[in-house]
């Protein structure tokens, strides 16, 4: 029988799942943190996810047999599984319509996204294109002979779902390089001499991808296999624009002075340097000559202009802050040391190649692009490559190129493909600020400085913006305005996460739990098309400890994340915030604190000498009993069933749950409030649990809420866990904890 939450719910292969329903009831979307294992024996995971689809076959619209799903390379990264299949009609790959299935290493399976298409139609055979792989390669050859360098991969004859991607051919620079300008010129007429084809409607095309070098591009063309008509042109290279022209990050951040500019004496920049090592360098060449060239990335002159890289008799690389050369040295130890970091955090196998570095390419223009395998920075009021936000933002391109190929392009609707890599450069660099509320939410701010602006520069980039997604600003927003908001929501969570906090340990444990679930969280979403629930789904799976999920929802439901509605129950003990993870008013604005500092001042806990919890709180003295009080609250819309309210008090310094944690009252260990009414009700006082100090000083004493319907992470943890008592309390509302003073 349906319990009352259960009313209106969508169907789900499991009885908690999260649906997305297409229009005619098929699955496209199914995520279950809690669904069962599927074995207790070691597993192949694309059998596993294999025999879960045929199982769940007619619940997605397909046939048990799965004969036009056809396996890809499975992605391994930080314990998660991440199984692909591409679906092919008559034979041909159809493009943009994987099928992921996330495993747990368990054998869990805890989400299903799927592209596939149903109504492609029979007509689209192998046999109807009557233009061959040679005229393909012909076609796309003549589009970009004015490319001098340029490298024409093999046609794939596909199936081509059209369109509306953002990713048209584009200027994106007032003076484009000649060769870029004349391809843009012959692409838009060519498309607009022929009419286009409907969007959703599915074309045999050829798939031809061309790189280019002097200028680097990454182009994807798409030629009608029966008329031999261009379909489509795609620029697959990822860009980031800014307004100005290293440091570290810049000496924006770390002076906190906005002013400085391209105008700034060079002996004033150049205080902002510091001394660093180069690691992972190359040994000397055969002229016994060091260059900046290494394990994860070298200088290659990719595009105009021409400078020769800084080549040294020692390993010695200085150079003062205007000088070209300072900005190789910019880039290397930039992406290096984040390399280094990368592998630090359990993230060996992703971007493990050098990456090849232009510092001054784009024909000196104010932009700078990525296609996945070589980065060149343009300049403009102040080289692009002389800010390492900058740098960290195109290697973060990379990083997902490595991740999933094409995904650096092919996630603008959701935010992630600008998004990310800025998230990359705000949180790393976070611990940087001199003066936070100067800086800190600017995007490139050296870069980017006003002084070097002009009136045609597009807006600065930021990651302090309040957006909502269900907002109109997330509506109109283009792929980088979408990036910044998808930014300023994950340094949201970070801040809530200790990002905030002024104990350094903690704020930079919360820098790498962000970074690490938002590269676990990359590597279980579509390539192309992901939605920004499925992105915001594999944030919560790539918590496998389980401890920070409640805070994770909580920031989306805050953001308006499609599928993320408050919880119906959500119980919590008022800790000078009623039930939430950022501000005490709730607003969690973005120059106000989203970190409690002190977790132990829970003034709904509290002691009293007498019987009743209406007499006077006291302070507790050694040796003499009192009574402790627990205040329960429920911020969700319905009463919350029983809740079972356990105390604990600190049996050993280290405060690990919960080998160190003893029962406050041995003889009542949990008492239960047979149900708690949501806000505006005042809560249920429930106690006394009896007391009795053992010597004067610092007691802690720690309160859990267990309530079926919103339980504690503690009831989730596995045997044999051990959990610092700050990697609970600040992120369960249904954990508090109480410091009080024992007097003697």
């Amino acid at each position: 029988m349906k319990g009352a939450q259960d009313r209106g719910r969508p169907p789900s292969l499991t009885p908690g799942g999260r649906v997305a329903l297409d229009a005619v009831g098929r699955l496209r979307d199914w995520f279950d943190l809690a669904a069962p294992r599927l074995t207790a024996e070691a597993f192949a995971p694309a059998d596993v996810a294999r025999r879960f689809l045929a199982r769940h076959a007619p619940a997605f619209g397909w046939t048990p047999a799965l004969a036009d799903l056809t396996p890809a390379a499975p992605i391994r990264l930080a314990g998660a599984l991440s199984v692909r299949l591409v679906q092919e009609h008559q034979g041909l790959p159809v493009d943009a319509t994987e099928v992921v299935v996330n495993l747990r290493a368990d054998s869990r399976v805890q989400s299903v996204y799927s592209q596939y298409r149903h109504d492609i139609p029979a007509t689209l055979r192998p046999d109807a294109a009557r233009v061959d792989a040679v005229g393909a390669r012909r076609i796309a050859a003549r589009l970009t002979r004015m490319f001098r360098h340029r490298e024409i991969g093999p046609p794939r004859l596909i199936v081509y779902p059209h369109r509306d991607h953002g990713l048209s051919p584009a200027s994106r620079s007032p003076r484009p390089p000649r060769a870029r300008a004349a391809f843009v010129r012959g692409v838009r007429a060519l498309l607009a001499g022929s009419p286009a084809p409907a969007a959703g409607a599915y074309v045999l095309a050829w798939d031809v991808t061309v790189r280019t070098r002097r200028p680097l591009g990454r182009w994807r063309v798409l030629v009608d296999a029966v008329s031999g008509r261009l379909v489509d042109v795609r620029d697959e290279l990822a860009y980031a624009t800014g307004r100005g022209r290293v440091f570290d990050p810049n000496p924006i951040v770390t002076s906190g002075d906005p002013t400085l500019s391209s105008a700034t004496p060079a002996r004033t920049l150049d205080r902002a340097r510091i001394s660093v090592d180069l690691e992972h360098l190359d040994p000397p060449r055969a002229d016994g000559r060091y260059r900046l060239d290494g394990a994860w990335v070298h200088m290659e002159d990719y595009d105009p202009p021409t400078y020769a890289e800084p080549v040294k008799k020692t390993p010695r690389f200085t150079y003062g802050a205007k000088s070209r050369k300072f900005l190789s040295v910019m880039a290397y130890f930039h992406i290096d040391r984040f390399r280094g970091y990368l592998e630090s955090l359990g993230f060996a196998d992703v971007a493990a190649a050098s990456v090849a570095v232009d510092p001054q390419g784009q024909e000196g223009l104010d932009q700078s692009g990525t296609d996945g395998v070589a980065i060149t920075f343009g300049e403009g009021g102040v080289p692009d490559a002389s800010d390492a936000m900058l740098i960290l933002h195109e290697y973060g391109h990379v990083i997902q190129e490595s991740i999933l190929p094409t995904s650096s392009t092919g996630n603008h609707a959701s935010g992630l493909s600008e998004g990310f890599p800025d998230f990359l450069a705000a949180v790393y660099y976070d611990d940087k600020h001199a003066d936070p509320a100067k800086t800190r939410g600017l995007m490139f701010s050296w870069n980017s400085n006003p002084t070097d602006a002009s009136p045609a520069s597009p807006p600065a980039r930021t990651y302090d913006l309040p957006h909502r997604f269900d907002s109109p600003a997330w509506a109109a927003a283009n792929a980088y305005g979408r990036g910044a908001i998808w930014c300023s929501a994950m340094f949201e969570l970070y801040r809530k996460l200790g990002g905030d906090a002024a104990h350094g340990p903690t704020k930079l444990a919360a820098r790498d739990l962000a970074l690490r679930l938002h590269l676990v969280a990359n590597a279980g979403i579509p390539a192309q098309g992901a939605t920004l629930a499925q992105v915001v789904q594999q944030l919560e799976a790539a918590d496998a400890a389980d401890l920070h999920r409640k805070v994770i929802r909580d920031t989306f439901v805050r953001r308006g994340a499609p599928g993320y509605a408050p919880p119906p129950v959500d119980v919590y003990v008022f800790d000078g915030r009623e039930g939430g993870y950022g501000t005490p008013d709730g607003r969690d604005d973005f120059g106000a604190s989203l970190w409690k500092q002190d977790v132990g001042n829970t003034p709904d806990v509290w002691a009293t000498a007498g019987p009743h919890a209406g007499d006077p709180p006291v302070t507790p003295r050694a040796g003499q009993p009192v009574s402790v009080w627990v205040r329960v609250k429920n911020r969700g819309t319905v009463g919350s069933g029983p809740v079972s309210v356990k105390a604990f008090r600190a049996a050993a310094p280290a405060m690990m749950w919960p080998a160190d944690w003893a029962p406050l009252d041995a003889a009542a260990p949990a008492l239960t409030v047979a149900d708690v009414a949501p806000l505006p009700a005042g809560g249920q006082v429930v106690g006394p649990f009896a007391w009795t100090p053992g010597a004067a000083g610092t007691a802690h004493v720690l309160v859990v809420l267990e309530c079926a319907a919103d339980p504690a992470v503690t009831e989730t943890l596995g045997a044999g866990a051990a959990v610092p008592h700050g990697d609970l309390v600040p992120f369960d509302n249904n954990i508090a904890l109480r410091r009080f003073a024992v007097a003697r």
